[in-house]
């Protein structure tokens, strides 16, 4: 903590900045093991990805990027039911709010995130199915 000192002259809270970077830190192993897992699963059933073609090689790259997300955010709902249990609270939805009014950038990245998630809904309404 003592080292991102400096980051306090900025404005940041550097109590939630650790936490978050304690917790992503955290889940990075989880997010490599469930990857693994994911392509583990795809080698034992031997799949010939040259042979798939085009669209069902985007249905099994989206199914399985569903299936990695799925299970991320279970492993992150069990990480949030450990703290509770440990003796952690709920913060109010208004300490997660910025402080600040929207800005051009920030508007920007929401708005190109909004079309990512657009485009793979739409690709996976074309393409995917379970």
């Amino acid at each position: 903590r003592w080292f991102m000192s400096p980051l306090s002259a900025l404005g940041l809270s550097l109590d939630r900045f650790v936490f978050q970077l304690l917790l992503a830190l955290r889940f990075i192993p989880l997010v490599q093991e469930e990857l693994q897992n994911l392509l583990r699963s795809l080698a034992t059933r031997a799949v010939d990805f040259r042979r798939l073609g085009i669209r069902p090689l985007i249905s099994l790259a989206l199914s399985v990027g569903e299936r990695l997300l799925a299970n991320i955010l279970l492993r992150a709902d069990q990480g949030a039911e450990a703290l509770l249990v440990r003796g952690g609270t709920f913060l109010p939805a208004e300490y997660f709010r910025p402080k600040t009014l929207l800005t051009a950038s920030t508007f920007f990245l929401n708005f190109g995130a909004g079309l990512l998630l657009l485009l793979v809904i739409s690709l996976r309404h074309k393409y995917g199915a379970l």
